[in-house]
């Protein structure tokens, strides 16, 4: 899948997000909630990236994060998903998938190019929705507040007589 416009970058991240596709069957499953779909949305890539950037300084960029391996939600940001998809989500990932040594705090341009393979599995995902290939995830159940979908467990309460 090509970009808008040709990039021997992107097509290096493009290949190296259908290997990490094909290794494991779990990766390719992941999708976006519509709430964070609707949130990249509006955000714009823009400021996704400065986002991401912001996050991964945050959970994975120190020599010893805390927590690591356990630092980084699935849900609640769009980043968040799309670190898991992309194998940029703890030390362990990134040394396996990216050989970036676990004790070794990273380098601005391991992060920027970490960025940018977010922001391409992120750009991907849209492109499919789009197309019609994939869909958001669809959660248990949802209740319509004004215009955002708050997803939570609704349990039927015994009413009282």
């Amino acid at each position: 899948m090509r970009s808008l416009y040709y990039n021997p970058k992107m097509e290096k991240i493009d290949k190296f997000l259908d290997a990490l596709g094909q290794t494991n069957g779990w990766w390719r499953k992941i999708r976006l909630w519509p709430t964070d779909y609707e949130s990249y949305l509006k955000k714009g890539p823009d400021q996704i990236k400065r986002e991401a950037l912001k996050i991964l300084t945050e959970k994975v960029a120190s020599k010893n994060p805390i927590k690591d391996g356990k630092q980084t939600p699935y849900h609640n940001h769009c980043v968040f998903t799309a670190m898991h998809c992309t194998a940029t989500c703890c030390r362990t990932c990134l040394n396996k998938w990216f050989k970036y040594p676990k004790n070794i705090s990273l380098t601005q341009e391991q992060l920027n190019h970490m960025v940018d393979v977010i922001m391409r599995w992120l750009e991907r995902f849209h492109e499919n929705v789009k197309n019609g290939i994939n869909r958001c995830a669809k959660p248990r159940k949802t209740r319509e507040i004004g215009n955002i979908n708050k997803f939570f467990s609704v349990k039927s309460q015994p009413t009282k007589k």
